[in-house]
Parts: structure tokens; sequence; C-alpha cells
């Protein structure tokens, strides 16, 4: 399991770190969760917050099917601890902060614009169980983005970390960024 920083970025870093192959081999720290390398680090940001962008550009056109249904399917609105947003629209406006919490909505948009299944898991004991994936069946032999997902507390809005199995780390990497040959 990678500890991803939880900053608000914590599904989007998962989505860099799984797509990018400097961002996984490289050392981090305990306690942060960040690349001990600063290059690694303003390169992991800078990709977060490009998927953000993707991922809420996704949402943004399907927006008004979405509105269609937002009351009838709850996670659409789904804010965080005892939180909801009033509308969709709320949610893309307040998705588009940096720090903002991002939820189920979020992950079946990334799923869409990284071509990958999104399966979200939970820590029970001893082992991790399998709480939703998106789409929920896979057509492709694309990776999967294997997530662990911390639940909400009552002052604390849940958090992603990412979960690789070994046998599976690729060599490929899915996200690109301009300037990301400095940092290779």
């Amino acid at each position: 399991m990678f500890r991803v920083h939880g900053d608000g970025r914590c599904l989007f870093r998962c989505a860099a770190i799984h797509g990018v192959q400097a961002l996984r081999n490289t050392m981090r720290s305990h306690f942060t969760g960040l690349a001990i390398d600063s290059n690694l680090q303003d390169l992991e940001q800078l990709l977060s917050d490009r998927i953000r962008n993707e991922v809420l550009e996704a949402v943004h056109a399907e927006q008004v099917q979405l509105e269609t249904v937002q009351f009838d399917l709850p996670f659409l609105l789904d804010a965080g601890v005892r939180n909801s947003y009033k509308s969709l629209a709320q949610r893309l406006e307040m998705m588009a902060r940096p720090n903002e919490y991002a939820g189920y909505l979020e992950c079946l948009a990334l799923s869409f614009v990284s071509g990958r299944q999104v399966r979200i898991y939970e820590e029970r004991k001893d082992h991790y169980h399998l709480m939703a994936k998106f789409p929920m069946s896979s057509t492709e032999n694309a990776e999967t983005v294997n997530l662990l997902y911390q639940m909400d507390r009552t002052n604390q809005d849940g958090h992603f970390d990412l979960i690789i199995h070994h046998s599976s780390k690729s060599n490929i990497d899915y996200w690109t960024v301009s300037c990301y040959v400095a940092y290779v």
C-alpha cells in the first residue's frame, strides 16, 4: 500500500502515482506520504491537479444527465461527514478547489478518463474488502486502480490511499505531463 498525502488531492494523487512509474518508485515519507524528492513532489501535485481538472471536465460533460438523477443517487451529493452539496452544480464548483474532498462520483469519472477500472476497498482486520468498482465490469486488459478508502469519521472526511500489487507494477506511464521528461 502507498500512503498518500491527505490534502484534499488524495484520490487524484493515487491516480497520478498509479499512472507514472517515477512516482510509484520514489522514496516517500512515512509520515506524510509525500515523495522525498521535491521535484517529484511538484510533479505529483501538478499531475494530481491536472487529473482533477480532467475528471471535472468529464462530469461537466454529463452534468445535464446527472442533474436529472442527483436526488435519486445520494452519492452524487455526498460531501463528507454529515454534509451534502445542495446540487451537482455546487459540487462541481467546490470540486474545482484543490483541497476539496473527492468521492464516488469522482472515482467513476476517474475510471472514465483513465480508461481503467477503479476498485475501492475498505480494510477489515487482516484483509481488504471490496466496496465498489467503476465500471462494474472491466473489458480491457488495463491495470486496475485499487484504492484503500478510510471511512469518514466524526470530524474528518474520508481518505484514499493506493494499493498496488507487487506483481502488477507496470512499466508503462499512462499519464503524461509536458514537464515530465525533466523529472525522469
